[in-house]
């Protein structure tokens, strides 16, 4: 079985789109980080079905994830005649990290709650 995992940050904010016998599709890109070079791979990834509503619901540009899924590579030769290969995930699974942006706060007159404040279960 072909089946791939990358952990980076999402480069772009999903995109939705819906197939001819209705299935739905997500993709987005992901860039993972070559430490090495200090360089940047970029992936791409779809989801379908379930999976793709939650990635469009909590995935944003900046959002770190991690992806697992299986793979296809295409490869072909671009407008300037210069090979180019593609790596694209079919995703299984997608976690999040963090999210792109935090919230900010509704009314900033509540105040934060302290640790020191009694917790109930």
């Amino acid at each position: 079985m072909k089946r791939c995992m990358v952990t980076g940050n999402v480069g772009r904010d999903p995109e939705q789109s819906v197939a001819s016998d209705g299935t739905h599709y997500v993709t987005f890109s992901v860039a993972v980080f070559n430490g090495k070079d200090k360089s940047s791979d970029w992936v791409d990834v779809s989801c379908r079905d379930k999976l793709a509503g939650i990635c469009l619901q909590f995935i944003k540009k900046g959002t770190k994830v991690l992806v697992d899924g299986t793979y296809s590579i295409s490869a072909y030769i671009n407008k300037d005649n210069i090979a180019v290969a593609k790596l694209k995930i079919y995703a299984n699974s997608v976690e999040f990290f963090s999210h792109a942006t935090q919230p900010e706060p509704q009314n900033e007159t509540q105040a934060e709650p302290s640790l020191e404040s009694d917790i109930t279960f």
